[in-house]
């Protein structure tokens, strides 16, 4: 049961990491010198 509870939390920090880089991303991508466009692909 906490092997369980333990893996949601895991799948919650990953999903919120996810999010934050697909907030942060962009930034990044304006940031960084254009050489070629990136695919990101989700």
């Amino acid at each position: 049961e906490s092997r369980r509870e333990r893996d949601a939390q895991t799948l919650g920090r990953r999903l919120f990491a996810l999010f934050q880089g697909a907030r942060v991303l962009p930034q990044l991508a304006a940031a960084l010198p254009p050489r070629r466009q990136p695919v990101i692909a989700i």
